[in-house]
């Protein structure tokens, strides 16, 4: 995650590089068979303070001492439909990152002159080994959308987007162009840690992702045009993860794109088991999971464990995890593919697929739109070359038939099976007495005091993780547990009931 996603002072280097691959035709870079909707695309900045929590500012060479703490500043960037844009009137590309700019600072906003911020990047490229024509063609490019553009009429969506590991709200503004001229509005913020500038893959860390998306979504709530009751989440990589997490605990949330998320991945799995409201089986909203290309590292048990949602794994052969973030894709593309080698038109055409998919499982499920259904249910290989799509339906809780054929058993009598299911249990010479309450799963370890966990319904407990173990309770159809497995890094065995 860490080394995927850097933003630092690289990101404007970053963004710059990025653009010169594709600026021969002064356009967008990726739009290159992607059909835009009905609405222009408008885009605008806010710059807002969470005040329940505090932030220390990363020190700067003009301010002696340490900086002293303020509320945690949010900057969130809107993309939005919008009346019609005049081509005079798009933003260039370097608009992105000029905002981007003010992103954790808010006095910087406009305190650097665009042109001098221009030549600032020039300089820097062209001392990379750039050619001066190719920067020049690069500032000639456009986006299909406005600054400050007039909202267009009614009522539309929201999506709550979230960042990769330290990465730029802006770092998909392809795919949030697209959204917003098909209708949706789109929020993002900057991903970064919780007392500061650097993000930790931790608890802290995620939680206080988790709480900056809660943040955007109460605020884009509040906008003139927002329909507050269809609000959906889409994230890349630790972004992806992290919204998974804030539409898991906050049930207002309908549906949730996970772009190649980091809960597919070792680091990212055990950065999910650090935060308990990591749980795929209470997850009750559609899902869908955009995926590279099969890893030896990725492991998709949480694709599984969604139970309760009506689910998509949609895979892209071409596609490298970083193709899933319209900057960094370009940027590794324009640096020769450094970074993970692969074709360039492939690569743009299947993020370009990826854009399709995500606005037709969105349309199906914040509007209810058949048409868009019937996209998600097609023949992948009619949309998109190396393109495999695997669905799964949702199981209520409790209402799938037992092994015998008879109804699952209520609530109540999953927790009665539950609460016989106690005792001691000793695992690599750690004794542990597992303690049934109801739903609640009380974990009494020696020197570690009671850890406690809630049943979810369905085929498994929350893991719940000590020491250096994790242990997850398997329960069948009939709600009866089954089993207790440990995870102990990559080797499983059965924990024997004393």
């Amino acid at each position: 995650m860490k080394a995927i996603s850097r933003i630092a002072g690289a990101a404007l280097i970053a963004f710059a590089v990025f653009a010169l691959a594709f600026s021969a035709s002064a356009q967008q870079p990726f739009w290159k068979t992607l059909q835009p909707g009905p609405f222009g695309v408008g885009y605008t900045v806010y710059h807002e303070r969470d005040e329940s929590r505090a932030y220390r500012p990363a020190a700067r060479a003009d301010v002696a001492g340490a900086p002293e703490l303020t509320a945690r500043p949010i900057q969130i960037s809107v993309w939005y439909p919008a009346v019609a844009v005049k081509e005079a009137d798009r933003m260039d590309l370097v608009d992105y990152p000029y905002a981007g700019l003010s992103q954790f600072d808010f006095a910087r906003a406009g305190t650097i002159p665009r042109d001098a911020f221009i030549a600032q990047m020039k300089a820097a490229l062209m001392k990379r080994g750039a050619e001066a024509r190719r920067v020049d063609e690069m500032l000639s490019a456009t986006t299909p959308a406005a600054r400050d553009a007039s909202w267009a009429d009614g009522r539309f969506p929201v999506i709550v987007y979230g960042a990769g590991y330290e990465s730029s709200a802006w770092e998909n503004f392809a795919l949030f162009e697209y959204l917003a001229s098909n209708g949706f509005i789109v929020v993002s913020s900057p991903s970064f840690g919780a007392a500061g500038v650097a993000m930790t893959d931790d608890f802290p860390g995620l939680e206080a992702k988790v709480r900056d998306h809660e943040f955007i979504m109460a605020f884009a709530k509040r906008l003139p045009h927002a329909d507050g009751e269809r609000i959906g989440a889409l994230g890349w990589s630790f972004g992806g993860l992290s919204t998974t997490i804030f539409a898991t605990r906050n049930g207002f949330v309908r549906a949730v794109a996970c772009l190649d998320g980091s809960m597919a991945y070792p680091a990212g799995r055990v950065a999910a088991e650090t935060h308990p409201d990591y749980r795929p089986a209470s997850l009750a909203v559609p899902f869908m999971f955009c995926g590279q290309k099969p890893s030896e590292r990725r492991n998709t048990d949480f694709f599984d464990e969604l139970t309760g949602s009506d689910a998509w794994f949609v895979e892209f052969a071409d596609l490298a995890h970083e193709d899933f973030a319209s900057r960094l894709i370009a940027s590794d593309l324009c640096m020769m593919g450094t970074a993970a080698p692969r074709d360039a038109a492939a690569a743009i055409a299947g993020y370009e697929t990826m854009c399709r998919y995500t606005l037709a499982f969105f349309r199906a499920s914040l509007l209810a739109d058949e048409t868009a259904a019937g996209f998600l249910a097609e023949d992948p290989a009619k949309h998109g070359a190396g393109v495999t799509v695997r669905h799964k339906e949702a199981v209520p809780p409790h209402q799938a038939s037992g092994p015998d054929g008879s109804p699952n058993a209520s609530a109540d009598a999953v927790a009665e099976k539950l609460a016989r299911f106690a005792g001691e249990y000793d695992a690599d010479g750690t004794v542990v007495r597992v303690e049934m309450q109801g739903r609640r799963l009380l974990l009494h370890i020696p020197d570690q005091g009671t850890h406690e966990y809630l049943y979810e319904g369905g085929r498994t407990f929350r893991h719940a993780k000590y020491k250096n173990f994790t242990l997850v309770f398997l329960v069948d159809q009939s709600g009866a547990v089954t089993n207790a497995i440990s995870h102990q890094g990559f080797a499983d065995f059965v924990m024997k009931r004393k």
